[in-house]
């Protein structure tokens, strides 16, 4: 599913566990407990996205626009990020405790 848009909608209690989702619009989506874990959302649009409950266990980031996310009861243990990802994620009400688990390359 790369380049999919989901710009604006509302995504609940879904399974996308491993998913493509490589320069996804999710432009002000909001996502409820969604299970990402594995997906690939490299290049992704996530500015001003929703996300609660959502599962990005060992996910991968890098790339990804987060402007403006905010965020909620995250799973990110494993997530790949690079280190410019983690001011925005931090900004997003993610703790410096999760992101101290999540995988950030360079």
């Amino acid at each position: 599913m790369p380049r999919t848009r989901f710009t604006g909608a509302t995504l609940e209690r879904c399974r996308m566990t491993d998913a493509n989702l490589q320069q996804a619009d999710l432009h002000r989506a909001t996502l409820r407990e969604i299970d990402l874990r594995g997906a690939d959302l490299r290049g992704a649009d996530l500015r001003g996205a929703e996300l609660a409950g959502v599962d990005l266990r060992c996910a991968d980031l890098r790339g990804a626009r987060l402007e403006g996310l905010r965020a909620s009861d995250l799973a990110i243990m494993g997530a790949r990020i690079q280190p410019e990802q983690r001011q925005l994620l931090s900004a997003a009400g993610i703790s410096e405790e999760d992101l101290e688990l999540t995988a950030p390359v360079r």
